[in-house]
């Protein structure tokens, strides 16, 4: 939009991508992906002096800029006007508090994980055999690709040069959120500018396309073509089905791992209220978590089916998250009212507390101190 429609434009991209960051902040990876994707398209095209590449992607760079700042400013206003603190869920207040000391090895870690991304299982991304021997292929195939258009357009050394700065900066767009979020849990949801390693090639494919009318007369040329082309397309469907299958695998998996944290806590709930001398207007808290043996989720056996989110690990279940309090209001109805942190921690080091069995043992929950005390652990 910022290049089609000038300064019009400027401002209605400006304005999406502020939205679009008020939805999920893991949006702006994906717009620096796909700026850095639509540069390397024109570098590639040969239709473009390296000097229009170059204003163009600082009016790209310009555009995020002002983007995350009309984001940033509205965010303040907004939490100005209603009194209100981020929380620090995810480290999202601190999120861009980076220091120059810091930054050498994040910037590794962006970079180092996309590159490691066919050999450790990325985020969810790449934990298939078959997904990680597509990325290996694919990557050669784009970098043939990459090769064989700067050597069909007859490319200039600035042209080169900026194609290669291009593909160094391509990771660190991808992977931006680890930069952005340095403080937090990285999980699937937040790296979405993913995708965009799977579209290089097809960037690459569509301008192999239109130069291979002009460029490939000869007839075994034109065979080589033809099957490369059909092969990239397979590769892509067999990835898209592998991905279809993760997918339903994952969800499957955070269904019934939803029901079972339903069930576990509505029977919390349950005995809670049968607990001698309870009343609503009680606290509660919660001392330690959840590591009863008999509560399992088959689903944390499995190396595939893991998207961040969906609970089904074994170190942190869905009965450990934080929105346990969420859990009780949207799915049971009841609001429990839970005491503050350092409350918790002086619960831990009373002597009655520390004697208490824990749940779902007889004696887990008790009424103490006008609270109700439920000991998940020690």
């Amino acid at each position: 939009m910022a290049r089609k429609y000038h300064w019009i434009g400027l401002v209605g991209g400006t304005l999406c991508l502020a939205v679009s960051l008020g939805i999920y902040q893991a949006y702006l990876p994906m717009t620096a992906s796909l700026f850095v994707i639509l540069l390397l398209k024109e570098v590639l095209s040969g239709k473009s002096r390296w000097l229009t590449v170059l204003c163009r992607g600082v009016l790209d760079l310009f555009t995020m800029i002002l983007g995350f700042a009309a984001y940033y400013g509205c965010m303040k206003w907004n939490l100005a006007k209603h009194g209100a603190e981020l929380s620090d869920y995810q480290g999202i207040n601190n999120m861009g508090n980076i220091s120059l000391r810091s930054l050498p090895g994040l910037l590794k870690r962006a970079v180092g994980d996309i590159v490691k991304m066919p050999f450790i299982d990325y985020y969810g991304i790449s934990s298939t055999v078959v997904v990680r021997i597509a990325i290996v292929i694919l990557a050669i195939i784009s970098f043939v690709g990459i090769v064989y258009l700067l050597w069909a357009k007859k490319a200039r050394v600035s042209l080169i040069l900026e194609c290669i700065l291009l593909c160094m900066i391509f990771p660190l767009a991808v992977n931006g959120i680890t930069i952005m979020c340095s403080e937090s849990e990285i999980y699937t949801m937040m790296v979405y500018g993913s995708v965009f390693i799977f579209l290089v090639l097809v960037m690459v494919m569509d301008l192999i396309v239109q130069n291979a009318d002009v460029k490939i007369n000869k007839l075994s040329r034109r065979k080589l073509y033809l099957y490369g082309r059909n092969s990239v397309a397979a590769l892509l469907i067999l990835v898209t089905v592998q991905y279809v299958w993760l997918s339903n695998g994952n969800y499957m998996a955070m269904y019934y791992n939803t029901e079972q944290t339903k069930a576990y806590l509505s029977s919390m709930l349950t005995q809670v209220r049968m607990t001698e001398g309870f009343n609503t207007s009680l606290s509660w808290a919660f001392i330690g978590k959840v590591s009863d043996e008999t509560f399992h989720n088959q689903w944390k056996d499995s190396n595939k089916f893991h998207y961040g989110g969906n609970g089904v690990t074994e170190e942190k279940p869905l009965v450990n998250y934080y929105s346990r309090k969420s859990w009780f209001w949207h799915y049971m109805g009841y609001v429990p009212n839970l005491v503050d942190n350092d409350q918790v921690k002086e619960l831990r080091k009373d002597p009655y507390v520390k004697n208490m069995p824990c749940y779902p043992d007889y004696g887990s929950i008790a009424i103490y101190k006008d609270t109700v005390i439920i000991k998940l652990s020690d």
